[in-house]
């Protein structure tokens, strides 16, 4: 449903950003949200997340599914996320790409994007980002198959997250179900600067001779920051972490109960949205591309 909307402050220059080629690789899959302001998402590319999704962390926004408002192109080949709040509640935008991805034995997969989130360079501080918890990250295929399969055993991938909690870290991490019947997570984290693009991008490298050195690497700005081996996890986790198909999603969720987007050492929930959290297009999540490319 496209909505009318009041023409968009001028918060940057256009931008109208090709996908960037990877040595080495093809891209298999992409949307640079080129189209008219105001317009929604490709919906042959993506689903749009509705009220109850992002309801297991406790989150207090509703996702909105029923227009354009939270969740649209900018006209300048970007896709705005926007955190809106009326008299009774938070509304934001959740987005899930349609298709699921795979890396084959043999190859590698390469997941990017390019975006922009609030500046929580003021840290656990009360200020105008209270709250936001923005994030690119990843959901096995089986968890919206049929027969469901509960998280973590479906496997999640987060390629970055950021919060007031982090501040200027942006936080990556796995989370899955290892062969032990443990829940773990692995996590990592990079400094980056706050209000300004950056491109986070996350890679499954299974083509190795030596298999105990097949990988998962996260990459911010082209620079590597953490890297997870097979041949440090068990066999049943890194065949969830590494050789299933998984789906991308971005979102912008607000506030949450469990550790994000701000826990303190005494289990103190210290980032929930405040009176001076700023919502609107100031804070939005702009994003310019996300693609996926596999090796050649």
């Amino acid at each position: 449903m496209l909505i009318k909307l009041a023409p968009l402050p001028l918060l940057l220059t256009a931008s109208w950003a090709a996908i960037p080629p990877q040595t080495g690789y093809t891209v298999t899959w992409s949307d640079d949200f080129e189209g008219p302001q105001g317009q929604g998402v490709d919906t042959s590319k993506w689903n749009i997340a509705g009220p109850e999704d992002g309801k297991q962390n406790g989150e207090w926004q509703r996702y909105n599914n029923w227009d354009n408002e939270n969740t649209h192109l900018s006209g300048d080949g970007q896709l705005y996320i926007i955190p809106k709040k009326n008299s009774t509640m938070y509304t934001s935008g959740r987005i899930e790409s349609k298709s699921n991805f795979h890396c084959p034995l043999g190859s590698k997969m390469l997941v990017q994007s390019e975006f922009r989130v609030p500046d929580f360079s003021a840290g656990t501080s009360v200020g105008t980002t209270d709250g936001y918890w923005p994030a690119f990250w990843m959901l096995g295929a089986s968890y919206r198959a049929e027969p469901k399969t509960e998280w973590p055993w479906c496997g999640e991938r987060d390629i970055f997250e950021g919060s007031p909690f982090q501040g200027s870290n942006g936080v990556c991490a796995v989370h899955f179900h290892d062969g032990n019947g443990n829940n773990r997570s692995i996590t990592g984290g990079i400094t980056y600067t706050g209000g300004q693009y950056h491109t986070w991008a996350f890679k499954v490298d299974r083509q190795p001779a030596n298999t105990n050195d097949h990988s998962l690497i996260w990459y911010r700005d082209g620079t590597p920051f953490k890297t997870i081996t097979k041949g440090s996890l068990d066999s049943a986790s890194w065949t969830a972490l590494a050789a299933k198909s998984y789906y991308i999603i971005m979102n912008l969720a607000i506030g949450a109960r469990a550790g994000w987007p701000g826990v303190d050492e005494d289990d103190n929930f210290t980032n929930w949205p405040s009176d001076q959290t700023v919502t609107g297009y100031v804070n939005s999540m702009r994003i310019k591309y996300v693609a996926v490319y596999h090796s050649v």
